[in-house]
């Protein structure tokens, strides 16, 4: 697995709870993703199709609306982490990143 490369969850309970939307909204927008090759599927992940497309969507969120959605993942993230290391960095990240940085998991 590349670190570099962002990946949205395979589960859609799980991509349902970070995102906050209803079943049938997010497998239609899982669906829609794939159809039109701006996310693949990977080892039964679904991510990205490429960087320029994470830049691309990032820009055009503002910055108080993207630090928001940062710690909402962050909070996601941090209930099924456990002891998980790679788990526990992303946490970190998106606290870094929605301008909630702590040291303390």
């Amino acid at each position: 697995m590349d670190p570099a490369k962002p990946k949205l969850p395979s589960d859609a309970i799980e991509l349902e709870e970070l995102v906050g939307w209803p079943a049938d909204r997010t497998a239609a927008a899982r669906r829609d993703l794939l159809h039109h090759g701006l996310a693949i599927e990977d080892g039964g992940v679904i991510r990205l199709a490429h960087d320029l497309i994470r830049d691309v969507v990032v820009a055009r969120v503002p910055p108080a609306r993207r630090r928001q959605i940062h710690r909402h993942i962050a909070t996601v993230l941090e209930e099924h982490a456990g002891d998980d290391v790679a788990g526990l960095l992303a946490v970190l990240e998106h606290r870094a990143s929605g301008g909630t940085f702590d040291t303390e998991l």
